[in-house]
């Protein structure tokens, strides 16, 4: 079980788990990928957060369009209880996040297994504000990989220089920042 185990990990796919009784009795939970899907309420988001099984290694949420907003960011930032959860995909691409909502988010900082992180904030309010919350995944210490696209969230300078201290978490090797169409000279 170990070995399926790490194998999993390695792939970080449900697939595995679905070959026969024992590997899903094994991995079943371990990695969970949530498909996109027209609308999300968000009691059903809440739920479905809720009800992730503590062992979860591996998240791949696609919300986009659903417009959860800054609530629906706050039920996101739960995802940081997952003692687990060693790699997050959030697809959030207009969804009418703010600031509150970025600040939210960078809260997933403290999950303490989490290594890899992606995150499409594209087409939401977050403006420099917002960008600054973000920054605050910086003191992620587990984090080595951090993909950002804020594309057209009306980030300025000052944003784009509080994302660059980004590059200064602890443990991170690679980042990515996509931004553009951004008030960024």
């Amino acid at each position: 079980s170990d070995v399926l185990g790490c194998i999993a990990n390695f792939t970080q796919s449900a697939l595995l788990s679905q070959v026969c009784r024992t590997t899903w009795e094994v991995l079943g939970g371990r990695h969970v990928a949530l498909p996109k899907r027209r609308e999300v309420p968000l009691a059903l988001l809440a739920a479905t957060v809720a009800h992730l099984e503590p062992a979860v290694c591996s998240l791949a949420l696609d919300l986009t369009g659903n417009r959860i907003g800054d609530e629906g960011a706050h039920v996101l930032a739960r995802l940081q209880h997952l003692p687990q959860l060693q790699a997050l995909s959030l697809q959030l691409f207009h969804n009418s996040l703010g600031v509150p909502g970025a600040q939210a988010l960078a809260d997933l900082r403290t999950c303490h297994a989490l290594h890899t992180l992606t995150i499409d904030l594209s087409n939401n309010q977050l403006g420099d504000d917002g960008a600054q919350a973000l920054a605050g995944l910086r003191e992620a210490r587990a984090l080595r990989t951090l993909s950002l696209a804020l594309r057209n969230c009306h980030i300025g300078p000052e944003g784009a220089t509080a994302l660059a201290e980004l590059r200064r978490a602890p443990a991170l090797e690679v980042l990515h920042l996509e931004l553009r169409n951004n008030g960024v000279g």
